[in-house]
C-alpha cells in the first residue's frame, strides 16, 4: 500500500505566498491613497473655515474700514486649525489674501475676493468672493 504524503509543495507555498504578497500590497497602496485623500480634504475645510471667517468679518465691518478699500492687501497666515500666526512660523499653514474691487454695473458696490493658498505635497488655494456697499 502507498503511503499519501502530507503537507504542501515548495511551488505551492511559494504560489500561495506570491498571492498574498499582491494582496497586501494592493490594500496598502488603497490606504495611502485614502490617506493623501484625508489629508487634503482636512486642508480644503481648513481653508474654507479660513475664508468663511473673514467673509464673515466683510459683513460687519463699516464701509470705511480699511480693510475694505479698494486694491490688494497684505496677506494674512493662518494654522491649520484657523489661529492667527506670523508669516513664516513653523506653525502657519494657510495664507490668505484678498482684493477689493469696485464693481462696475452697480454703483458703489465693492467685491471682495478672499484666497486661501496652502501647500501640501503641491499649490492648492480656495477662492471666495462676496458684494459688500
Amino acid at each position: 500500500m502507498q503511503q499519501r504524503r502530507r503537507g504542501f509543495s515548495l511551488l505551492e507555498v511559494m504560489f500561495a505566498a506570491s498571492i498574498l504578497l499582491l494582496g497586501l500590497s494592493a490594500i496598502a497602496g488603497v490606504f495611502a491613497t485614502a490617506s493623501n485623500s484625508f489629508a487634503h480634504q482636512r486642508d480644503v475645510a481648513g481653508a474654507t473655515t479660513v475664508a468663511e471667517a473673514f467673509l464673515e468679518q466683510v459683513v460687519i465691518l463699516p464701509a470705511s474700514s480699511p480693510l475694505l478699500d479698494v486694491g490688494a492687501h497684505t496677506p494674512r497666515h493662518f494654522t491649520r486649525d484657523g489661529r492667527p500666526t506670523e508669516e513664516g512660523s513653523s506653525t502657519s499653514v494657510f495664507t490668505m489674501t484678498w482684493t477689493v474691487v469696485l464693481n462696475q454695473p452697480v454703483s458703489g458696490m465693492k467685491r471682495v475676493n478672499v484666497n486661501v493658498a496652502w501647500t501640501h505635497e503641491k499649490a492648492h488655494s480656495v477662492d471666495f468672493f462676496t458684494f459688500r456697499e
